[in-house]
């Protein structure tokens, strides 16, 4: 119990900034990735995240390398639950900034707005950067976790997909066929499925939490689902830590 509570008190301290916030603000700052060109459209979730004025997209960089930036859109949700379509490529700066490695499977794309309009849109759909929690130690498995992400794309009523669960593992390495080398992840109880990866797995979210935190925060996002052929499944999250080591943020 001591453990637990250094390790929430930590990840309170680490985002001073950030709030507790419900599910229905988280829903309207998940974004959905898609690239329109083909007979099969490649998908994916992502969420922006802004510094000093400054606008992210972050997604999984599998999803990344499926997407054509010329002819994907990036889909926030309106006010009214739909789908505003707009071209990834309108909202990249000049040079494009992208960053990625292969410590981790976390892809990193620098937005501008380009009107009045595209500057509100990314303004309502950001959240600040430190929403992300940057604790190196294990989590607690008591700790319930709360994932975002498009696995279906409703055209009609846009609305992102959830589960809620546990993690079942501490950090661990895995290796994945489509990274060159082995990462530290957590596993979760659940699956995930398509169209997930790349979505973001909250704690603390006000309205959906059994453990009262005082701040909503982004632990990781979804790489995956490992399973073998006796049918166990889990849901493969990569750390946030990951993503601050990657823009160098301290």
């Amino acid at each position: 119990m001591k453990k637990s509570l250094i390790f929430l008190l930590l990840l309170i301290s680490l985002s001073a900034k950030c709030q507790l916030l419900n599910s229905d603000i988280l829903y309207d700052k998940i974004v959905l990735l898609r690239d329109i060109k083909g007979e099969i459209a490649n998908t994916g979730t992502g969420f922006l995240l802004t510094s000093e004025n400054i606008y992210y997209l972050v997604t999984a960089k599998h999803v990344a390398d499926s997407l054509r930036i010329a002819t994907s859109e990036i889909i926030f949700r309106d006010s009214d639950q739909t789908s505003i379509k707009l071209k990834l490529i309108d909202f990249l700066a000049k040079p494009i900034i992208r960053e990625f490695n292969d410590k981790s499977d976390f892809f990193i794309l620098k937005l501008e707005p380009f009107d009045s309009k595209s500057l509100e849109i990314l303004k309502k759909s950001s959240f600040d950067i430190n929403i992300l929690a940057n604790n190196r130690e294990s989590i607690d498995r008591r700790i319930d976790v709360l994932v975002m992400g498009y696995p279906i794309f409703d055209r009609e009523n846009f609305s992102p997909i959830t589960f809620k669960s546990y993690l079942s593992s501490s950090l661990i390495n895995i290796k994945l066929e489509n990274m060159p080398k082995s990462f530290l992840c957590y596993l979760l109880e659940n699956p995930s499925m398509a169209g997930f990866s790349g979505g973001p797995v909250f704690v603390g979210v006000k309205d959906r939490t059994t453990i009262s935190l005082d701040k909503t925060l982004i632990i990781g996002i979804v790489t995956g689902t490992t399973y073998d052929k006796t049918g166990g499944k889990f849901a493969i999250i990569t750390p946030a830590f990951h993503l601050l080591d990657l823009v160098n943020i301290k």
